[in-house]
């Protein structure tokens, strides 16, 4: 008996160590799965990725990721499948400011874990970037023309009309040619006010993307007022301005500034409707240059109600001799260190004795006409020479222009001037021209010498301002490269 006993309980305790061991191996593998899975489960991608285009770009934005520190920003062009990561950011959105016109974006993002670990891509989000127009608007009493710069490369523009500036605009317009660029609204209520907006669009897969808005332009209850032309009187000190009549009104308020885009302050309210003329004596000064801009009011009781501000026009006062010397010299460089040195001499001598900046420029002018020749130098060298004298000398707005002059064949040669730009006009200077002269006639004739450009359009076709131009060094030959 005791001996069977012995036997069971040996039996078991057998039974015991396995059922252990086998629940201890179930523990084993269960924790190790466990293990597996934790390590193979990347981060979630993030989801929902959308692009739209803003003022300053295009914008993404995703749905966001529980366990993502930040984010990483991928970018393809015309959907090469060759994306290069452009930005790491720390929320849910990005927006990417060097996005330009003309070019189709693909976007992709991933999540990143506080370790680095990163998930997969998220799905690609398309967008073409369609910049916005750029609108001005002239109102009249029953009308409004909208206006804008064309951009090839949209297919269109959509025009939205609301009677708030802040309220609902309606779409009253689409053009589908992009060479259009006016618009004008008959269906308004006269003398009231209303408001504009455009958007440019790009097809793409017969899909139109379209820009962000454009600035709101606002067509006034009455007309704009349209300044027909303006003189001055340099013995009395004086401006006249006249402009066409605006139906409707009471008069017109006149204002006055110093620069295009300065602080304007009102000068004169005429108080009859049918007065469209004003001669300013208010402090006006020679060789100098002076912006106005009016509107027309009506009288509602004790309100004004207005009209739409004029264009800025300019007027300036005296010779243009008197206004280049109105200019203080303040002397400049040239960027070389040579050129400064050999420039600041040669100015200093062809310039002594002379009293105003006028005779200054002329004698500089005159310098580089006598001791250059096209057996030497052309044009650009020239031209470049004497823009950077007249920088020395202390004229800060000259600078080089590129384009066309005609030939005594009949035909077109590239060529570069020189321009000197007072009171927001520019001047044509062309040494290079007047040397010619000077091998023909044997002296300096100064027949391209402080021309305006409208003067002198039927033998210059411009291409672009600020050329890059080649100041020489008249002692050893050598010359610098500037982009003026």
């Amino acid at each position: 008996m005791k001996k069977v006993l012995k036997i069971c309980f040996v039996i078991l305790g057998i039974m015991f160590i396995f059922t252990n061991n086998v629940k201890a191996d179930d523990t084993n593998v269960s924790l190790n799965e466990n293990l597996q899975n934790e390590i193979v489960r990347k981060i979630d991608a993030p989801t929902g990725l959308k692009a739209e285009i803003v003022s300053n770009g295009i914008k993404l934005i995703w749905n966001n990721v529980s366990e993502a520190s930040k984010y990483e920003i991928y970018r393809d062009y015309l959907d090469t499948g060759n994306f290069h990561k452009i930005e790491t950011v720390a929320t849910n959105s990005y927006t990417d400011t060097t996005a330009t016109a003309i070019t189709r974006y693909f976007y992709k993002i991933k999540a990143v874990k506080e370790n680095g670990e990163t998930s997969d891509f998220s799905t690609v989000a398309f967008m073409p970037y369609v910049s916005a127009p750029n609108p001005s608007i002239q109102s009249y009493n029953d009308k409004a023309t909208i206006k804008w710069d064309e951009n090839k490369y949209v297919d269109g523009y959509a025009i939205f009309r609301s009677t708030s500036k802040t309220g609902i605009y309606e779409k009253i317009k689409t053009i589908t040619k992009n060479s259009k660029t006016s618009y004008t609204d008959k269906n308004i209520k006269a003398k009231n006010i209303y408001y504009y907006k455009l958007k440019a669009y790009k097809k793409y897969d017969n899909k139109e993307y379209y820009s962000a808005d454009s600035k709101i332009v606002e067509k006034t209850k009455y007309a704009q007022v349209i300044i027909k032309k303006s003189s001055s009187n340099d013995s009395k000190k004086s401006i006249t301005i006249k402009w066409k009549k605006v139906s409707g009104v009471s008069g017109y308020q006149i204002y006055r500034s110093t620069s295009k885009n300065g602080n304007y302050k009102k000068i004169k309210t005429i108080k009859k409707k049918n007065i469209t003329s004003y001669t300013d004596k208010k402090n006006i000064g020679l060789g100098k240059l002076y912006y106005y801009k009016i509107r027309a009011y009506k009288n509602n009781g004790n309100k004004k109600e207005y009209g739409q501000y004029s264009s800025k026009h300019k007027q300036t006062t005296g010779s243009r001799k008197k206004q280049m010397n109105k200019i203080k010299l303040k002397p400049g460089s040239t960027g070389f260190k040579e050129l400064d040195g050999e420039y600041k001499k040669i100015v200093k001598k062809v310039t002594k004795g002379k009293k105003n900046n006028y005779d200054k420029v002329k004698a500089v002018y005159k310098y580089v006409v006598d001791h250059m020749s096209h057996n030497d130098y052309h044009c650009k060298q020239f031209n470049g020479t004497f823009a950077a004298m007249v920088k020395v000398l202390g004229i800060k707005n000259v600078y080089c222009a590129r384009g066309y002059t005609s030939t005594t064949s009949g035909g077109w040669a590239e060529h570069t001037w020189t321009i000197i730009e007072i009171n927001d006009t520019r001047y044509v200077f062309d040494t290079s021209l007047d040397r010619h002269v000077k091998d023909r006639t044997k002296k300096v004739t100064y027949s391209k010498f402080f021309k305006t450009e409208k003067e002198v359009k039927k033998s210059y076709k411009l291409s672009y301002y600020h050329s890059d131009a080649w100041p020489v060094l008249l002692s050893t030959g050598g010359w610098g490269y500037i982009y003026y």
